[in-house]
């Protein structure tokens, strides 16, 4: 084996042993005899038996690593050892982006699923109004008040994600627009029909909250006039989740992640109300 230009070059006969190894170990992933894969090919079985047994094994043709690997359900190239993933590049694609529909509802299990996925790691979070966990029972009717909502499970799920932010293994770091509180102490934008005694106890929750939970859950506020972001979730390095009108958009490979991670920390590092100030911010809003 040598360094070509840019990556390594394999000599004939070390391909052949890449070829034979690769091979036999597509074989067991998928409970293949060498029998069944004879018949499946086409090949004779002293054919494959030389490849697999001979000190000076022979590379077989483009022919039979196609059908072996047809066979097999991998790519040629991996067999040949110039790819490091057996899958196609479609499944892998496939693997990496999950489309899920959300409807219109304040939790979907999909989400416990991932954050249990991320325990004790760091998640990042932009949120779509205010952030799920702060919100109280009123501004949750008001806010879904054209869909049907099943109240009882909405506070177990809440109090689920609740338990968790409480304890020592949580990490969240959240960023959202200023504007969206300064509407919610105005009632103005979406919260403009909420009347202001509810207005008033989100706000008090909101303190509360975020008093007890400082600083293993640390709010930024960035101005929404410079800087902008769809709502996104990063649950540690596993998963970056978008999400969409009613669809989220889930990515698992590491570049997704990364980019929608680095995202979030533009937002951070952009903030206007740091994680530090948002307690008494917000305080000082009900003066």
């Amino acid at each position: 084996m040598y360094l070509g230009k840019n990556h390594i070059v394999m000599k004939k006969q070390e391909r052949t042993l890449v070829f034979r190894e690769r091979l036999r170990e597509a074989m067991l992933r998928n409970g293949v005899t060498q029998t069944a894969l004879c018949q499946r090919i086409g090949i004779d079985r002293s054919t494959l038996s030389s490849l697999m047994t001979s000190d000076q094994p022979r590379t077989p043709n483009a022919h039979w690593v196609a059908a072996a690997a047809q066979a097999l359900q991998v790519t040629t190239d991996w067999l040949l050892g110039l790819e490091q993933s057996p899958q196609p590049a479609s499944m892998i694609l496939g693997e990496s982006l999950q489309v899920r529909l959300a409807g219109r509802e304040p939790y979907h299990p999909q989400l416990d699923e991932w954050r249990r996925e991320a325990e004790g790691k760091k998640v990042r979070y932009v949120p779509q109004t205010l952030p799920d966990f702060m919100k109280t029972e009123t501004v949750i009717r008001y806010e879904y008040a054209a869909t049907p909502i099943d109240m009882v499970r909405y506070q177990e799920d809440s109090e689920k994600n609740l338990t968790y932010l409480r304890s020592p293994d949580s990490d969240m770091e959240v960023c959202c627009p200023r504007q969206r509180f300064d509407d919610l102490l105005e009632g103005r934008g979406i919260w403009a029909g909420l009347a202001a005694e509810a207005r008033l106890e989100q706000i008090q929750t909101m303190i509360q909250r975020y008093d007890e939970l400082y600083p293993r859950v640390r709010i930024q506020l960035f101005d929404e006039r410079l800087y902008y972001s769809a709502p996104i979730t990063v649950y540690g390095a596993q998963r970056a989740v978008l999400f969409l009108g009613e669809t989220y958009f889930s990515f698992s490979t590491r570049e997704h992640i990364v980019a929608l991670s680095q995202q979030v920390d533009r937002l951070v590092r952009q903030a206007e109300i740091h994680s530090h100030e948002f307690g008494d911010w917000l305080s000082r809003g009900l003066d």
